[in-house]
């Protein structure tokens, strides 16, 4: 049932981490576009993977719990940003939001330790 299936998978998706109406939608049409009968029949009938160009996935040709596993194995733990439509520099616009994050909690801590030296 592949409306129980996208519903398991919306809780699940980023560790239950969508904080935001806008993601949470998203996550939703990934789900919708990507888990449904066409997607697999479509792949089945060509012979070759899906005419739904997801680079880097690859849906295996057979009904095989084992060839599915296994294709999930060989999945990079990295996304690419191209699989979902985004820019290929998304992932360096994060890299750089993120560090600057911690470079400012990291100077907070510096200087919460120095203030507390100075006071004891």
């Amino acid at each position: 049932d592949w409306a129980t299936l996208i519903g398991v998978l919306e809780l699940a998706v980023y560790g239950s981490r969508v904080d935001n109406e806008f993601d949470s939608r998203l996550v939703k049409e990934y789900l919708a576009l990507f888990f449904k009968k066409d997607t697999l029949e479509s792949t089945r009938r060509a012979g070759i993977s899906s005419s739904l160009e997801i680079p880097p996935f690859e849906i295996p040709l057979s009904k095989s719990v084992h060839d599915y596993r296994a294709k999930v194995e060989l999945m990079p733990d990295i996304d690419n940003p191209q699989s979902f439509g985004m820019a290929p520099n998304s992932d360096r616009s994060l890299q750089r939001i993120n560090s600057t994050k911690v470079i400012g909690t990291l100077r907070m801590l510096a200087a919460a330790a120095g203030s507390a030296e100075g006071g004891a």
